[in-house]
């Protein structure tokens, strides 16, 4: 009887130690997944609320810039025309 008893009150311990531990995983587990979202949505976050309008303001600029410098090469094609016609040779 007293053997019985014993394997009882040892099965009570490894069940309550095992639930324990599941706890223990199951928490810092779920701490993980919630950090692992954290940092998802926050960089998400980030990419269209700050570097998506930043890149469409560098877009907007770089096409400025190239229409610039397609009326700056025109003005050098146009003055070296200019200066092709005016020196011809004798």
């Amino acid at each position: 009887m007293n053997l019985v008893l014993y394997f009882w009150m040892v099965l009570i311990v490894v069940v309550h130690t095992q639930k324990q531990a599941c706890t223990a995983t199951m928490f810092f587990t779920r701490g993980i997944s919630v950090t692992n979202f954290l940092v998802g949505s926050s960089a998400l976050a980030f990419q269209a609320f700050v570097l998506y309008p930043w890149h469409k303001q560098l877009d907007d600029d770089f096409e400025a810039l190239k229409k610039e410098n397609r009326q700056v090469l025109q003005a050098l094609e146009a003055i070296s025309l200019k200066d092709r016609k005016g020196t011809t040779p004798n």
